[in-house]
């Protein structure tokens, strides 16, 4: 691997050494017009800026071949983008917190909260869920981030929105290698291959990376393979995707904050955590001369992530198909898609292992004419899907990680039908009106075996038959309004519902002791009772409602001049908002409803500017991104009366300066978090405020070969990325996640056609 990295930087520092003809690099402002590959049923990008021109509301659309630096981890493509906040999570592998308006960044990890799609067809489970280390990004040739109830033909429901991202084609992109390699033995590979042939085409990509990571115990490792083809003939399309993606990575875990300032690298059993445990262990736990062994040592004896070994590893096989007829002014799409999921989830005390099955059906219709006003759209969305979830959760061996004793065992199936209906008119020749409603219904069926959990007094080994039916039901309807004052700028407002139904990690909470005797579990009082895995774990179900909520966003996008511009300013009331708290242990969590309202409200910022041509010498130039992000979330009423809700920074920006001459170009860059920000809900502990330098560098000798180099943290600033989130933190509870101290990669990327 080290030879890999030495091999890469020297190839690019010679190449950058040759810089001396005029820039070939574009900025990308919005309204470029992209010549190339089309096909009327797979948009190029001035078809998808044509689209969201249509949405009153806040969008994203980025085109990943015009992301000239590292493109490898959905962080790379959507961490620098206005109204999407991306927090790395584990540091070895791609599974950052992804959130959008504040939506599902209570759950730890993050794994609902916005609507994931490939190529219009959801990617979450049937329940809602997702696992987001399986996006191979570099498969990917466009991604239209819908943020807020804006994606009603998509069947987006989620006060975060949706993301939908269109796969790589023959039609649509040129053949690549592209390989990259750098710090903590980091390497990524990825190759795509297409062709046509008269009325077909097909496309087959693959990929592989690995690292070791920043922290210990977090190497990771992921390969993707996919392959599509497609059939036109005169309006009809058809076109078949196969995905499959197998991910594999060690969680490091939560340290506490002293830790992560002091021993960013480590993990709890370095030996830098031995400080006591939480009060609220029982005096036996600990004082026992037989079983009192994994209490001893404090943090670093319980919660040894070397012999726990916490993890997961995800493969996913995935077949879809979708038909695209155009018959006079109307468009038809219809699709569906199954997939299976294999899933094991190692926490520090339990391993959850799913083994889904999902299948999806997906219609619209899209008519356009001279109806009620001069340009009129009728839209009519349908959007089905089930899945069925059996998973077992088990206690892990404190020893070595591996499964003990099985303490649930349940078939999870979810079902949801939504319908959506939109008018877009004209009310005069510059302004529109978007109006619609959504119907959605969704259920949620728990049955099984499984454990009581462990309560004071309670010592029966009892294990009880599950059986829960929960439906939910919504109407979600939206206005809007889009002023064009020029053909290049665009005002928007509108106002929406939401609603979001719970997925099944919400509705089975689970309780397991850190205190598990390995070896036979044997009745009491050989085994004190906290410490017999039998008695010491279990599950409950809860009853919760939908999470919903009324948005009002104001906004506007456009350019002028040199400068272009994405702004919008959105306030969410949420009512019934799911609150999932994590105990002193960070692993046992337990959702609920909050009682009272609570507020989302925010400004996202996008800003991009050519400020100077031929400054320095001719035909150099200097361009401009800034990027910044408001969050303001807090609880209206309840326990928590005017506190700030946990998870989400205040204030979040990116500012990067590049400069072009020739073929080279070089860019400066700083991710800023100005302020504290509080990780519990009581706002008692913080995470720190932090300022991270950038640089990226590359060079493009032809139209088809292109190096680059990508240097982050490069001042190696000590810093705490993200954390779990409680009702209130004490300083000796792991809580923090370190970030990554100074990396760099560097690669090369060769296209041909």
């Amino acid at each position: 691997m080290k030879n890999k990295l030495v091999i890469t930087s020297c190839i690019i520092a010679q190449s950058l050494l040759l810089s001396t003809a005029i820039a070939e690099e574009s900025l990308g402002l919005p309204g470029v017009t992209v010549t190339g590959k089309n096909d009327p049923a797979r948009p190029n990008l001035p078809d998808l800026e044509e689209k969201l021109s249509t949405v009153p509301g806040g969008t994203n659309l980025l085109d990943l071949d015009g992301l000239v630096s590292s493109k490898a981890t959905l962080n790379d493509v959507l961490g620098n983008e206005p109204g999407v906040i991306m927090q790395e999570f584990f540091g070895g592998n791609d599974q950052p917190r992804l959130n959008i308006r504040g939506s599902g960044i209570q759950d730890n990890p993050v794994d609902r909260g916005v609507h994931l799609l490939y190529d219009g067809m959801a990617v979450n489970q049937a329940d809602g869920s997702f696992v987001i280390g399986l996006l191979p990004t570099e498969q990917m040739r466009y991604m239209s981030v819908y943020r807020g109830a804006n994606a009603l033909q998509y069947g987006g429901s989620t006060l975060g929105g949706a993301i939908n991202m269109t796969s790589r084609t023959a039609l649509n992109s040129d053949n690549f290698i592209r390989f990259q390699a750098g710090s903590f033995d980091t390497f990524n590979g990825n190759i795509g291959v297409g062709g046509i042939s008269g009325n077909w085409d097909f496309y087959l990509g693959a990929g592989y990376s690995e690292s070791d990571g920043f922290r210990h115990h977090s190497s990771g490792e992921r390969s993707n393979l996919s392959l599509n083809t497609g059939y036109r003939s005169g309006n009809l399309e058809n076109r078949t995707w196969f995905n499959y993606t197998d991910n594999k990575f060690d969680i490091p875990f939560v340290v506490q904050k002293q830790i992560a300032k002091d021993h960013p690298t480590a993990v709890i059993g370095d030996g830098y955590a031995g400080f006591p445990p939480p009060a609220t262990l029982p005096g036996p736990a600990v004082m026992h001369p037989k079983f009192g062994w994994n209490a001893r040592g404090g943090w670093d004896g319980i919660f040894n992530a070397y012999k726990r070994d916490p993890h997961r590893d995800t493969q996913q096989f995935r077949l879809a198909n979708k038909t695209y007829i155009t018959r006079g002014n109307t468009e038809h799409e219809i699709g569906f898609y199954g997939e299976n999921l294999d899933d094991t989830f190692t926490d520090p005390l339990s391993h959850t292992v799913v083994d889904a099955k999902n299948i999806g059906l997906h219609y619209s219709m899209l008519n356009k004419g001279s109806y009620l006003t001069q340009d009129d759209q009728f839209l009519l969305s349908i959007a089905l899907n089930s899945g069925e979830m059996p998973t077992e959760y088990w206690v892990n061996n404190p020893e070595n990680g591996s499964k003990l004793f099985r303490f649930g065992d349940l078939d999870l199936d979810a079902r949801n039908a939504t319908v959506g209906m939109q008018y877009t008119g004209s009310v005069t020749d510059r302004t529109k009106l978007v109006s619609g409603l959504q119907l959605l219904h969704s259920k949620r069926e728990m049955k099984g075996t499984g454990s009581t959990p462990p309560s004071p007094g309670n010592f029966d080994k009892l294990v009880v038959d599950i059986d829960s039916d929960d439906s939910y039901t919504a109407f979600n309807p939206k206005l809007g309004l889009i002023f064009k004052p020029s053909e290049e700028i665009s005002i928007f407002s509108n106002i929406s519902r939401s609603m979001e139904s719970p997925t099944f990690n919400h509705l089975v909470t689970r309780k397991v002791s850190p205190l598990i005797v390995p070896g036979v579990i044997i009745n009491p009082p050989a085994v004190p009772p906290f410490a017999d895995a039998a008695i010491g774990s279990g599950i409950a179900l809860l009853e919760l409602d939908e999470q919903t909520a009324w948005t009002f966003e104001l906004g506007s996008q456009g350019s002028w001049a040199d400068l272009s511009w994405n702004a919008s300013y959105y306030y969410s009331k949420v009512e019934d908002e799911l609150i999932t708290l994590v105990t002193g242990f960070a692993v046992n969590s337990k959702t609920f409803n909050y009682p009272d309202d609570t507020i989302h409200q925010g400004i996202e910022l996008g800003l991009d500017a050519v400020l100077g041509n031929n400054i320095f010498s001719s035909g150099d130039k200097l361009t401009a991104k800034f990027v910044y992000n408001y969050s303001d979330f807090e609880f209206d009423g309840g326990i928590f009366d005017g506190n700030q809700i946990a998870g989400i920074p205040e204030h979040l920006g990116y500012t990067e300066l590049a400069y072009h001459i020739g073929k080279f170009y070089i860019a400066p860059n700083v991710r800023w978090q100005p302020s504290d920000t509080y990780v519990d809900h009581s706002n008692t502990q913080q995470q720190d405020s932090y300022v991270l330098l950038g640089l990226k560098a590359g060079y493009q000798p032809t139209k088809s070969l292109r190096f680059f180099a990508d240097f982050k943290n490069i001042a190696d600033k000590n810093y705490q990325t993200t954390y779990v989130i409680r009702g209130i933190s004490a300083p000796n509870q792991p809580t923090f996640l370190p970030g990554s101290g100074f990396s760099a990669v560097a690669g090369m990327e060769f296209t041909w056609e």
